[in-house]
């Protein structure tokens, strides 16, 4: 048989939370051994014949096809389903094991105004297109075949199949089932209630990411289920949160008086922004005092300032408060964010040579000059003056 190593990097992990190995096709290391139909045509004029395929430990799989050669074949207009199974529909069953075990990171994100959670990668057709109304009825469609075979564009009888064969095989095992001593440690000092551990469970979120997140906060009570939610969902550094938390001047405290918001992140408090955009706020680089001084100085809500601030963050930007306030000086609202889309287009015209404005600066420059070809205009004549492309947006 020949061998073939999938394409699919490693299940996405939190760095430093939960240093388990990847789980494989089946328990304890073991290799999976699947009949699978096979054909060579794309039409039903051919009848389909069997033949089994051993699934590695590694995830990689051995068919009696010479695939290398077949993908040549393939390339000159042939077809094979079995290329189809192993570039596509073992990447979904792969993910399907992962996200059972709890061991993939659920693709999630909450939207915050809507409190409504969305996968990260949609799939039209698929998936609700209103969102979810809770992280569990999110994490269940996930893991559903149908969103797996859509996410991975692969066939969904032959996801069915394979996933069909690593839920047989994992029976035997208990990686794929909540395991009651984790959840016991994790219910008795790390959540409010109870039911929180099944609830994230059912989210996609292993107790032993809960236990870890909740280590990273030192000394400290229970903390709210939505904590947990951020962590797995906005996967920090468990290195950025310990230093956070012990660089935080209300260490001594692991929330904020409403209870809402974990040690590292109670300096916020007085800003009164929902704890979603906190953490991306603080990720991006923000601290609660720009958030004040942006809203003092500008005469504008904090919340305001933040869905300012991360609308940059998302187009692609970092800027700093007092690149905005230049821009408020300058007469251009700095709510006037720039898009991704034209941010790249600049970036294309702007070149990557070492000189090169980065990307913060770029964004600045649009957001001052309106549009994309004025941006472009605003660097040549820089460029041709020989002036340092930073008098661009200092000259306005």
């Amino acid at each position: 048989m020949a061998s073939w190593s999938s394409s699919l990097t490693a299940s996405r992990a939190l760095v430093g939370w939960v240093p388990r190995q990847e789980p494989g096709p089946a328990p304890e290391g073991e290799s999976l051994v699947v009949s699978v139909p096979c054909s060579s045509a794309l039409g039903l004029s051919e009848p389909q014949r069997h033949h089994e395929v051993v699934i590695h430990p590694d995830w990689s799989v051995a068919t009696p096809h010479d695939l290398a050669a077949e993908r040549i074949a393939v390339a000159l207009g042939g077809h094979l389903s079995c290329l189809d199974l192993v570039d596509r529909a073992l990447p979904a069953a792969r993910s399907w094991v992962g996200l059972s075990a709890r061991r993939e990171v659920p693709a999630a994100k909450l939207d915050g105004r809507r409190r409504i959670w969305r996968p990260r990668w949609r799939a039209v057709g698929c998936c609700e297109p209103k969102g979810y109304r809770d992280i569990g009825g999110l994490g269940e469609h996930l893991r559903g075949m149908s969103h797996l075979a859509a996410r991975f564009d692969a066939d969904l009888g032959q996801v069915a199949l394979l996933v069909g064969a690593c839920r047989a095989a994992h029976m035997r095992g208990s990686e794929l089932v909540l395991p009651r001593e984790a959840a016991a440690e994790a219910a008795r000092c790390c959540t409010r209630f109870t039911a929180d551990v099944s609830e994230l469970w059912r989210g996609g979120v292993h107790p032993d990411l809960v236990v870890a997140a909740h280590r990273s906060l030192g000394e400290c009570g229970p903390q709210p289920m939505n904590y947990y939610l951020s962590v797995a969902t906005r996967q920090p550094d468990i290195d950025w949160l310990a230093r956070a938390v012990s660089s935080s001047a209300d260490a001594g405290t692991c929330s904020d008086p409403s209870g809402a918001l974990p040690a590292a992140l109670a300096g916020w408090s007085v800003t009164r922004l929902p704890q979603w955009m906190v953490v991306e706020l603080r990720e991006a680089g923000y601290t609660a005092q720009d958030i004040q001084r942006m809203a003092g100085q500008l005469r504008r809500s904090t919340d305001g300032v933040g869905r300012t601030l991360l609308a940059w963050v998302h187009a692609g930007c970092r800027p700093s408060v007092d690149d905005l306030l230049v821009l408020e000086e300058r007469g251009v609202p700095s709510v006037r964010t720039v898009s991704g889309p034209a941010l790249r287009r600049l970036r294309d015209q702007a070149g990557t040579a070492a000189d090169a404005p980065d990307d913060t600066e770029l964004g600045l420059l649009l957001a001052s000059a309106g549009t994309v070809p004025d941006a472009v205009a605003a660097l040549r004549a820089s460029k041709q003056r020989g002036a340092d492309w930073g008098s661009v947006t200092s000259d306005g």
